[in-house]
């Protein structure tokens, strides 16, 4: 079964896509050339990262707006990345390798709990 990236279409949506282990979430707008062209070959970084789960935003909907500052998305496309809810890492561009990198490593980092 092919993966797909998963869009969210509410603040609702957004606090609950935060509630699973490891995800990312591109942030992108239909009129951004740049987001565009990385469409296609993200589905090679969604293949192979199994125990991600990856959503994505258009910055141009009304209820995003708080998302994007509390994310301080400045640019498209952009990447966040999260480990139980909270930012792992980020990455603003177009740069597909540092995409996969970011996603291999948060699947590989373990979070520490203090006891």
């Amino acid at each position: 079964m092919t993966k797909r990236i998963i869009e969210l279409n509410s603040y609702e949506e957004y606090e609950e896509s935060l509630n699973s282990e490891n995800i990312v979430i591109q942030f992108y707008a239909n009129w951004c050339g740049p987001c565009l062209l990385i469409k296609k070959n993200l589905q090679d970084i969604l293949e192979a990262n199994n125990d991600i789960i990856f959503f994505k935003i258009n910055v141009d909907n009304e209820w995003a707006e708080n998302i994007l500052e509390e994310n301080e998305i400045n640019c498209m496309p952009s990447f966040v990345f999260y480990k139980r809810g909270k930012i792992f890492d980020r990455f603003e561009g177009t740069n597909l390798k540092f995409v996969s990198d970011k996603a291999k490593a948060l699947t590989n980092f373990m979070i520490e709990v203090a006891n």
